[in-house]
């Protein structure tokens, strides 16, 4: 028996929504699951049910003074990526390969359109996981250094 997944029709849009009222309309404000709910024209039950299984992971929750379920506060850098909203790592580098043949079709000078054409086959040759650990490795450093 395999457990189906509950992340694109469920987990997903519950997490966006909460994104989206956090830094729209409540920003720095404590939410309820009604509200979520409401806002998505979904049950009470499948708001609280996603809010649970996004976990500490990409929200924090917390408890309402007068009782009731906790509503969520905050959102992680997790939740951010997880939404698109920041980019991943792996998303950088889709989006640089992706533009490297705009940039050559552009260039007019010939020597850069070498030089763009030999990085993108390089680039390509590289497997992506080694992509994204020159990126992760990159970015820590110059974020370590701030």
């Amino acid at each position: 028996m395999s457990v189906p997944s509950t992340w694109f029709e469920r987990d997903l849009p519950v997490l966006e929504a909460i994104i989206e009222l956090l830094n729209e309309k409540r920003p720095h404000s404590l939410l309820s699951i009604n509200e979520v709910a409401e806002h998505l024209s979904r049950s009470k039950e499948e708001v609280r049910a996603a809010t649970h299984a996004l976990g500490e992971e990409y929200i924090t929750l917390r408890e309402f003074i007068n009782g009731g379920d906790p509503g969520p506060y905050l959102v992680t850098s997790a939740a951010r990526r997880a939404s698109g909203q920041w980019p991943s790592e792996e998303l950088v580098i889709e989006s640089l390969i992706r533009g490297v043949p705009i940039a050559i079709e552009s260039e007019t000078d010939p020597e850069k359109r070498s030089k763009l054409k030999q990085f993108l086959d390089s680039a390509v040759g590289v497997s992506r996981e080694v992509l994204v650990g020159i990126l992760t490795s990159t970015l820590t450093q110059k974020i370590g250094g701030i």
